[in-house]
C-alpha cells in the first residue's frame, strides 16, 4: 500500500528507517488501527507498507485493495504515525547487521531503501536530531559505516520476489557509489520444493548466527557493530543470545529487536 506522508511528520524531519505506522482501512472497519512497518525511503514522496494475509483483517485489507483496483478506485486509509526509532549510529558502527524472518524482513527495506538511495529526493530533510541519522543517507555518507549485511530466512523460494528489485537496485547502487557500505546479502530457504533451484544469494537450511557474525566482525577488525532482529521469536532469541556471548567476549556490538504483539 502507497499513501501520503504525514505532512508535519515531513517538515520536521521525524521520519527515520526502521518506523512503523498505524493503519486504519475504513472499508474493512471503522475502529479497528494496525501497525505495519515502513518499507519506503525516507526521502520518498510517500509512505509505504507491504502486506502479507495472515489473518482476518489483512485477508480483508487484501480482498479491499484487489476491490479497489478492479473498480479503478481509491482505498482510503486513515494513518497514525510514524513511530520508533532504531539506534543504527552510522558514525559510530563499522557495520550493521539485519537478521529476519519472513515478513520480518519489512523494517530493513526501509533501512535498505534510505541507506542506499533508492528513491529520489525531492527536497532536504531538516536535521532537528543530534542522532547524526542524516549522515547516514547522504550523498556522501561517514566511512564509518562499512559494510551492511542482510540475512533473511524465508519459507519457500518465491518469498524472495517480495524484495528482489529492491536488493538489486541496492546492490548496483553499491557497487556504483564508493563511498556507500559494501552490501552483502544471505537469503536462507527453509523448505524446498523438487523444483527448487537455488542460486545466490539464496541458500538451502537456516542461518548459523555464530560464524555469520564471526565474519562481520573480522571484516571490520572487531569494530563496533549493530544487530537488527525482526521476525520470529526463536531467531530474535538465537540472535540476541550470540550477541551475548559476543559481547562476553570483548566484542563492542549495539543489539536492537522489534516485534509486534497486540
Amino acid at each position: 500500500l502507497k499513501f501520503a506522508k504525514n505532512t508535519l511528520a515531513k517538515q520536521l524531519g521525524n521520519y527515520r528507517p526502521g518506523q512503523y505506522i498505524f493503519l486504519n482501512v475504513p472499508a474493512v472497519s471503522m475502529f479497528e488501527w494496525h501497525p505495519f512497518s515502513l518499507t519506503s525511503s525516507v526521502y520518498a514522496d510517500h509512505d509505504e507498507v507491504a502486506v502479507r494475509v495472515l489473518g482476518n483483517f489483512t485477508r480483508s485489507l487484501s480482498s479491499a485493495a484487489v476491490a479497489a483496483v478492479e473498480q479503478r478506485k481509491q482505498l482510503y486509509v486513515r494513518a497514525d504515525g510514524p513511530y520508533g526509532q532504531v539506534p543504527l549510529d552510522a558514525t559510530r558502527h563499522a557495520s550493521a547487521v539485519f537478521v529476519c524472518g519472513g515478513i520480518g524482513v519489512t523494517p530493513v527495506i526501509g533501512f535498505l531503501r534510505t541507506l542506499f538511495d533508492v528513491d529520489a529526493r525531492t527536497e532536504p530533510v531538516l536535521d532537528t536530531d543530534s542522532s547524526v541519522w542524516e549522515n547516514m543517507s547522504r550523498a556522501d555518507p561517514p566511512a564509518t559505516l562499512q559494510h551492511v549485511h542482510v540475512i533473511w530466512a524465508i519459507q519457500k523460494e518465491e518469498h524472495f520476489n517480495w524484495f528482489a528489485d529492491v536488493f538489486r537496485v541496492c546492490r548496483a547502487q553499491a557497487r556504483k557509489n564508493p563511498n556507500l557500505p559494501h552490501l552483502h546479502i544471505s537469503v536462507y530457504v527453509t523448505k524446498l520444493t523438487s523444483s527448487s533451484t537455488l542460486s545466490p544469494p539464496l541458500a538451502s537450511g537456516r542461518p548459523s548466527l555464530q560464524p555469520c557474525l564471526d565474519q562481520v566482525l573480522e571484516r571490520v577488525n572487531g569494530a563496533p557493530t549493530f544487530v537488527f532482529a525482526c521476525g520470529p521469536c526463536d531467531m530474535i532469541k538465537d540472535a540476541w543470545d550470540e550477541c551475548v556471548l559476543q559481547q562476553a567476549r570483548g566484542r563492542d556490538i549495539t543489539f536492537h529487536r522489534e516485534t509486534f504483539k497486540l
